[in-house]
């Protein structure tokens, strides 16, 4: 990744956070219990620090990484453990959530033998970093992009 992309995407990340943290802070931090505000930035995975240190300084308390699942695998590939691995350590003292979806609609877990391989895929992130408490299963399975066929969505 170019220096120039990771600036740009600092910057832009900069930009669109000044206003939810600047809402956050009016309201007082911290007025609604359980109430948090972080970003959504996979970053993290590749740069580290650098991505999550303007969160940090703004005020941050959580950030949102993601991970996609591949019918068939059930622990994470070198690849997705080393960088959910830097964006852990990169996210030091703030909230990590992640959220697992498939790599296409037709990823989805429709049947018994797919679902149980993607919940021992979101297993093996969960013991391989035990800071994360917060999971996000799945993304828009409204939407035939992210989860088909539409019919079985409610299996």
């Amino acid at each position: 990744m170019s220096g120039s992309r990771v600036v740009r995407s600092g910057c832009v990340l900069l930009a669109l956070s000044a206003c939810a943290v600047g809402a956050w802070v009016a309201t007082g931090r911290g007025a609604t219990p359980g109430f948090f505000v972080g970003f959504d930035d996979d970053l993290a995975k590749q740069v580290g620090t650098q991505a999550t240190m303007p969160m940090h300084q703004l005020g941050a308390s959580a950030v949102r990484v993601t991970l996609q699942w591949a019918p068939g695998e059930t622990t994470l590939s070198q690849a997705d453990a080393t960088g959910l691995d830097r964006a852990v350590a990169a996210a030091s003292g703030m909230r990590v959530l992640l959220s697992v979806y498939g790599t296409s609609g037709a990823a989805a877990p429709v049947t018994a033998t797919a679902r149980g391989q993607f919940c021992s895929y979101v297993a093996s992130a969960l013991r391989r970093e035990s800071a994360i408490r917060t999971i996000v299963i799945w993304n828009e399975p409204n939407k035939s992009q992210f989860w088909s066929p539409q019919l079985a969505s409610g299996a």
